[in-house]
């Protein structure tokens, strides 16, 4: 399964964490990982990868529309 197949099957998941405001994929040392953007750094019970998949958390505070 690629990394996009993984995030949709448990991206629900993951924005049910209390904190986590968004998901998505990106890179790291070249390698593809699963981003989940937080509110702060005291979010916890995010997994540290999914399916072989290392997870990146990047805290991004409160995310609004403009």
């Amino acid at each position: 399964m690629d990394i996009s197949e993984v995030l949709d099957k448990h991206r629900k998941d993951l924005e049910k964490i209390q904190g986590v405001v968004g998901v998505g994929i990106g890179k790291h040392d070249q390698e593809d990982v699963i981003i989940v953007m937080t509110l702060d750094k005291k979010v916890k019970n995010i997994p540290e990868k999914i399916e072989n998949y290392n997870i990146k958390i990047k805290n991004v505070g409160e995310i609004k529309s403009q």
